[in-house]
């Protein structure tokens, strides 16, 4: 073997390592880079479950209130009903009151 020859070989042989610890590097740079991906992923599974917890709990208290509000609309309405009664029962009371000094009038000319 002649010195160009192994000198060229040598070379040869440099410039392979070089590659091979330049792959490596990448290889860990690589690596670095899907676990930091991966822990991104963690936290945002996180994150969804907890979006995901309020959204529940959002959501029972807004079905609370539709359930409350239908309620007293219904209360509303009963007592509504109750207040047209109370009224006409008022006017009646009111017309016997009057109709009993008119009726004492009336009989007495």
């Amino acid at each position: 073997m002649s010195i160009n020859s192994a000198y060229a070989l040598g070379a040869l042989h440099e410039t392979e390592k070089k590659e091979a610890e330049r792959s490596a590097e990448q290889q860990k740079v690589l690596l670095k880079g899907a676990e930091a991906n991966v822990e991104q992923i963690e936290l945002l599974k996180q994150q969804n479950k907890l979006l995901s917890d309020n959204y529940e709990k959002i959501k029972e208290m807004y079905d609370s209130q539709v359930e409350s509000i239908e309620e007293s609309k219904r209360q509303l309405r009963k007592t509504q009903k109750l207040n047209v009664w109370m009224l006409i029962i008022a006017i009646i009371a009111m017309l016997a009151a009057i109709a009993g000094p008119i009726t004492t009038i009336l009989v007495n000319r």
